[in-house]
């Protein structure tokens, strides 16, 4: 049976972002796939959700709502600025990097007057509906036997909290899998030295 995506896949997969009158926004169809983790955050939970299910050559287009896209347009995001703060070149679609905090907010000029300028601090994808084409490539998902063994030797190891070196091999162990599902072997040779040590402090518990 093939795979299918679930939480904390990885999936290798190409995509295009269109706006509802095909107007592509961003596409890798051309490039390099891209390969992540689901739940990772390289993705917005909207479009990671439109996700789940799919399998190995699956090929779809969703249409993301802007709610789980990203966001409704606010008009409070639209704010009115002196014109003097500007340089003379500016012009309406023109977009400024405003000082916010620590960091920097990016607004968009939409419109120019007299003495003042107003300035979109919203998303400018925000209350569009976006069109999500993906083709799906590679799937990898976690081996239920190891998850399951991770956890149940993890629920022991709750007894010794103290104990570090029972922790570390488990935790290297997901680690491992995390960053590389062929490693399965070695992650089970991690998992054997957790139940050696978790056995000895057992023993040594009870004398």
């Amino acid at each position: 049976m093939r795979e299918k995506i679930q939480d904390g896949s990885q999936v290798k997969m190409h995509f295009s972002l269109m706006l509802e009158d095909q107007t592509v926004i961003d596409t890798n169809f051309d490039k390099e796939p891209v390969c992540f983790f689901i739940g990772d955050g390289n993705l917005l939970p909207g479009f990671e959700n439109a996700l789940i299910g799919m399998q190995t050559n699956q090929e779809e287009t969703f249409e993301i709502e802007p709610q789980e896209a990203f966001g409704q347009h606010n008009n409070q995001n639209v704010q009115t600025l002196e014109l003097s703060s500007f340089d003379d070149n500016i012009e309406v679609g023109s977009v400024y990097s405003f000082q916010n905090g620590d960091g920097e907010l990016p607004g968009v000029i939409i419109e120019i007057n007299e003495s003042t300028v107003q300035v979109d601090f919203n998303h400018p994808l925000a209350g569009k509906i976006i069109l999500f084409k993906v083709k799906i490539l590679a799937i990898e998902n976690e081996d239920k036997n190891i998850s399951d063994q991770l956890k149940e030797f993890e629920k022991k190891f709750n007894k010794f909290n103290q104990v570090s070196n029972i922790k570390k091999p488990i935790k290297n162990a997901r680690k491992l899998l995390k960053k590389n599902y062929d490693k399965k072997s070695e992650a089970l040779e991690l998992i054997m030295e957790s139940k050696l040590i978790y056995e000895k402090e057992i023993f040594w518990r009870l004398k």
